[in-house]
């Protein structure tokens, strides 16, 4: 039965929207008591959609979401039969240190499990992104830890693995540090052109900008008593663009987004765990590449979820670990 691969159209919008929606076994919602309880979909308000998984869990928001993406900040392709959409694939292009590099990273990549060969329309859509970045360049492709099925899938696929990170709670602490903060609201992606993003890349530098730092989203779907700071830290010659985010389930708890010009550094890490003492939260939340765990103290948790980043093999050879 033939498939049709092709660039992604406004009008997929709600078909693509209910293919990553599948990937969600439970919905749930904050009681007036505030204990969670699980709910049909339709009961949720859009905000409490979107923190099962950002954009894509209403119609609404994804709309915004995709059109942000066809304008230019990414690329967006769908497998097709009969009209129907069976499949998506979305890409960012981000350019960073080493080992990632200039690349297109995989944010989102799914195919309806009740589709036939799926391996071969999974396939079909690396091929398609792949005939892409070598026109487009950079030729590089990147996947990080988003594909729910088999553990050798990545390897059956063509992947490599090339980073882990790992997720880490660190109390916070005062008055260790002297550092500036700063409220920041340029949003342009090219200020982080070429830095770092070692706290926080769970896809790749460029689609995690797109999904935090862009206000927007403030206003269509972050609940009014959940807080988020942009900021421009410095500290010790070093600066850093910042977007930390009050963790929805754990109100004292802050997740940091960071990208730096410099690697990370025990003064950048001191530098949060300060603001975010002043700020009165308890508790710091991120996800760091595991070459950054020297950083790190003893009272210092692992949750024990991680992530790996993977490159396609066929590249040009700047893709295995630095």
């Amino acid at each position: 039965m033939s498939i049709r691969i092709r660039p992604a159209r406004l009008d997929d919008t709600n078909a693509i929207s209910e293919l990553l929606r599948s990937r969600i076994k439970r919905w749930q919602r904050f009681t007036e008591a505030g204990a969670v309880e699980d709910c049909n979909y339709a009961a949720l308000k859009i905000a409490e959609r979107w923190l099962h998984g950002g954009a894509w869990m209403s119609v609404e928001t994804a709309a915004i979401y995709l059109s942000q993406i066809l304008v230019g900040a990414g690329l967006a392709i769908v497998a097709e039969r009969k009209g129907r959409i069976i499949g998506y694939l979305e890409a960012f292009r981000s350019l960073e240190q080493e080992p990632f590099g200039d690349h297109w990273g995989i944010s989102s990549f799914i195919v309806r499990k009740d589709a036939a060969s799926s391996n071969t329309i999974e396939r079909d859509l690396l091929d398609h992104l792949r005939q892409f970045a070598a026109e487009e360049q950079p030729a590089r492709i990147l996947i990080t830890g988003i594909h729910p099925v088999a553990e050798n899938w990545y390897e059956q696929m063509g992947f490599s693995r090339i980073s882990v990170a790992r997720r880490y709670r660190l109390p916070t602490q005062g008055g260790r540090v002297f550092y500036r903060a700063m409220a920041q609201e340029d949003e342009d992606p090219a200020q982080i052109a070429g830095w770092e993003m070692a706290i926080g890349r769970f896809s790749n530098s460029r689609s995690e900008w797109e999904r935090w730092w862009q206000k927007k989203w403030d206003v269509l779907v972050v609940q009014d008593d959940l807080r988020t700071d942009r900021l421009q830290l410095s500290i010790a010659g070093q600066q850093a663009l910042v977007c930390a985010r009050q963790e929805a389930y754990h109100r004292q708890c802050v997740d940091i987004s960071l990208w730096t010009m410099k690697p990370l550094s025990i003064q950048l890490i001191i530098a949060l765990r300060e603001w975010a003492y002043r700020q009165h939260y308890r508790e710091i939340q991120m996800l760091i590449d595991e070459g950054y765990q020297n950083l790190l103290d003893e009272n210092t948790e692992s949750d024990g979820y991680f992530l790996e980043t993977y490159a396609l093999k066929d590249g040009d050879g700047h893709m295995q670990r630095a």
